[in-house]
């Protein structure tokens, strides 16, 4: 009689967990369409009902902050992807998208720490070290910004906001030549780029009418 019960706690055991793996996975599937449809909100919902049942679930929290950055919201985000960091320092993207959403806040020294981050863990990161210069030219700081935008093209050279980002620098430094030829390789790579359409515009107007007084 003991053996009986001891199989059939075993059985309802199993069943449970069964019952319980099948309604995680329903619950995902949910959140990923909804997500595919860009019903972010309703894709947050089941991401709030996952976690409150599944609280181990391993990159919940991520995978919710991503929906709430989609979502525009940012500070819920920064919450989710801090927690998700809690649980697993190790991971490049957490401290990368937490850092985007710190920019969209423009929290700026917070934004250049967590991209710092990112980098450490994934040198090879080039949109870290482009966003990363962003801030630091938000903050003045256009030195380092420029040696970050660099830093980007060296790491893929196809990065075509990198160009457009240290034109722009190299336009406030009357570096116009230099401003053009960044502008010419953003425009190479990706052909509307904005930033680099609207440097060289501004470039190429200034060039014409200091031309122009010359000839004058």
């Amino acid at each position: 009689m003991k053996s009986i019960k001891i199989l059939l706690l075993f059985v309802l055991l199993v069943t449970c967990n069964c019952w319980s793996q099948a309604k995680r996975e329903e619950l995902l599937e949910a959140a990923k369409q909804n997500a595919y449809k860009e019903d972010f909100t309703a894709a947050i919902r089941y991401y709030d009902t996952i976690i409150s049942l599944y609280p181990n679930e391993p990159t919940a929290y991520y995978e919710r902050g991503i929906l709430k950055a989609n979502a525009l919201d940012y500070k819920g985000s920064i919450t989710d992807f801090t927690r998700q960091i809690k649980q697993d320092a190790t991971v490049a993207d957490y401290f990368f998208l937490r850092g985007i959403s710190r920019d969209k806040l423009k929290q700026h020294q917070a934004a250049i720490a967590d991209f710092t981050l990112a980098i450490r863990l994934e040198p090879l990161n080039s949109d870290a070290y482009e966003l990363r210069g962003v801030n630091k030219a938000a903050l003045n700081q256009f030195e380092a910004a420029e040696k970050d935008f660099t830093l980007a093209i060296q790491k893929r050279l196809d990065n075509a906001k990198a160009y457009a980002d240290r034109a722009e620098l190299e336009f406030r430094k009357k570096q116009y030549q230099l401003a053009l030829q960044d502008c010419a390789q953003a425009l190479a790579y990706d052909s509307a780029q904005p930033k680099a359409l609207q440097i060289k515009e501004k470039t190429n107007a200034y060039l014409s009418h200091k031309k122009a007084g010359r000839i004058k």
